[in-house]
């Protein structure tokens, strides 16, 4: 494995585990206190960064590209809530997202200086 590829690692447990997360939210299995009072919005505000500032070190940089492949699949399943029964479709929880992305991008610019890396 190269160090490029290693850089994948903390993406893909980022992913593993907000997916479980989700598995239980659609099993309606979440906790009360993690969806009340605006608990949720900080919860999609961190998903977004953290998925976001993984997957743009994973990418060498590319800020802007992780953060677009973060968010379209977010907005997918913001939107497909629309269909279950034990989930509600927010946009909000979008908003939240993005905002999360974003913050994201700003701090990897400052902790890398800002410029891609090789």
């Amino acid at each position: 494995m190269t160090a490029r590829h290693a850089r994948f690692g903390p993406f893909v447990l980022a992913v593993v585990a907000f997916t479980v997360i989700s598995v239980f939210a659609y099993a309606g299995m979440m906790p009360r206190v993690l969806t009340m009072g605006g608990v949720d919005k900080i919860l999609h505000a961190t998903m977004g960064a953290t998925l976001t500032f993984f997957l743009a070190r994973a990418l060498s940089g590319k800020k802007w590209l992780a953060m677009a492949f973060v968010l379209v699949p977010l907005a997918i399943d913001e939107y497909l809530q629309r269909l279950s029964t034990s989930r509600s479709s927010d946009w909000g929880d979008l908003l939240a997202d993005a905002i999360g992305a974003l913050v994201a991008v700003i701090a990897y610019d400052v902790i890398t200086g800002g410029g891609e890396t090789k």
